[in-house]
């Protein structure tokens, strides 16, 4: 996941896209809304090596006829299961950032506004990072005080079942 900034009201599409020529390594999958289904997006994407799910759809009067749009809207059809499982992890980390730290600034400078929203993203990074690192140190030690061979656990952040 990454993260640019735009005056208010930008085309997301536009702001995605030197996001796109600039990823480092590549992923299976790119998820996202129907807005992402315009031809320019899916193209860089399929050129990425990600196969693109994006619910692309008919409109009342035309079938999509864009081949790349096509694709993206057949492997929606394959993928659905993969979209819905997935796609609320993003929108959940976006909502957390919202609530950890409000979602409104009033900032009258433009690259202020875009320091703060990076600088969101950045602590919050280190706050979950953060809770791993203090999560795995305290199961370590409780391993080691208890004398425990194993400990399976169920979920980061969920009591861990012990094992003697």
């Amino acid at each position: 996941m990454g993260v640019n900034t735009g005056k208010a009201y930008s085309d997301e599409c536009k702001l995605l896209t030197p996001m796109l020529d600039n990823i480092v390594f590549g992923a299976r999958y790119f998820l996202g809304d129907a807005y992402y289904g315009k031809e320019k997006i899916i193209k860089k994407v399929e050129e990425l090596g990600m196969r693109a799910i994006i619910p692309v759809k008919d409109t009342t009067h035309k079938r999509v006829r864009n081949e790349y749009r096509k694709k993206a809207k057949e492997n929606y059809e394959k993928n659905k299961d993969i979209y819905k499982k997935e796609r609320y992890k993003i929108e959940q980390l976006i909502g957390n950032i919202k609530n950890e730290f409000k979602d409104r600034d009033n900032l009258k400078d433009l690259e202020m506004a875009r320091l703060h929203v990076i600088a969101r993203f950045i602590i919050y990074n280190i706050i979950v990072l953060a809770k791993i690192i203090f999560f795995l140190i305290s199961s370590l030690f409780l391993k080691v005080a208890l004398g425990i061979r194993k400990i399976n656990y169920l979920g980061f952040f969920k009591q861990p079942l012990l094992f003697n």
